[in-house]
């Protein structure tokens, strides 16, 4: 099986590579332990699931971390590569992964900060994967080469019309999704933000309204169709619900890198409660 029919066979299917020299690199300490490193490629890994209208958490709140998915995505491409040598890395990244992405051709750079693509939208996890495979022979596994050019999207305005915090091209320190994730206590005027926001972690405002997200839900195409996304999916939580779930349940979600105590204090916080 080549590289390319591995990631076909996870379902993802916006991928592509580029010279490891065209990508910037961000944390170089965590390239330290793979000197071989040839090239990088990326893949756009969608998440959304359709339904759970009434819930008050973000989409990716809503499926399990992908954090765990990319670990095991790894090794299952890992061994699509006999003989070679590879490395995955999601969120916690060597790269800029949203200028990586864009330069390898998976979609066009947000305003929002985003990347998004023509057949999910911005609902797209970030994946690199580096390998001591120089392009050309990823080419023979069936990874495109990016084209190295960076879009942006079409500036129509929609994010920032509907951003809560008023971020959109400005300082994230106001942006709703950053402010949820906050430990300790929120001020009044990020409470504010936190209660005009749409869910109680996580923020979906300008995704949501955003062209290119209203042509894929149209096209039919933005949902995902990994299983482990679309398993164990949540809907409406409450502070109850929250303290009930085991350790290893909750952090198998998104929100599982804080707390449960913050979580609780947003949903209190969108009740109307001090």
């Amino acid at each position: 099986m080549t590289l390319s029919e591995c990631f076909l066979n996870e379902k993802i299917d916006l991928f592509a590579a580029l010279p490891i020299g065209e990508v910037p690199v961000r944390l170089p300490r965590l390239l330290d332990g793979a000197p071989w490193a040839s090239s990088v490629v990326f893949a756009a890994i969608p998440y959304y699931t359709a339904g759970n209208t009434d819930a008050n958490l973000a989409r990716f709140a809503r499926v399990r971390d992908y954090h765990a998915f990319a670990q095991s995505l790894t090794d299952r491409l890992t061994a699509c590569l006999p003989g070679s040598r590879a490395v995955g890395f999601a969120d916690h990244s060597p790269f800029d992964e949203i200028e990586g992405a864009c330069r390898a051709g998976l979609g066009v750079r947000g305003d929002n900060g985003l990347l998004i693509t023509e057949k999910y939208g911005s609902y797209v996890f970030l994946y690199a994967l580096v390998t001591d495979l120089a392009v050309g022979a990823l080419l023979a596994e069936g990874i495109p080469q990016g084209t190295g050019e960076v879009k942006s999207c079409t500036h129509c305005g929609a994010c920032r019309s509907v951003c809560p915090g008023s971020c959109i091209g400005l300082d994230r320190a106001t942006c709703a999704s950053a402010i949820s994730q906050k430990k300790g206590s929120l001020t009044a005027a990020e409470a504010d933000i936190l209660r005009r926001a749409p869910y109680a972690w996580g923020c979906d405002a300008c995704q949501d309204v955003c062209p290119y997200t209203k042509a894929a839900i149209a096209a039919g195409t933005i949902e995902t169709e990994i299983p482990y996304f679309r398993n164990r999916v949540l809907g409406r939580v409450t502070p109850a619900a929250i303290e009930a779930m085991t350790e290893e349940e909750y952090k198998s979600y998104a929100f599982g890198w804080r707390k449960k105590d913050v979580l609780i204090r947003n949903l209190t916080i969108r009740e109307g409660k001090s």
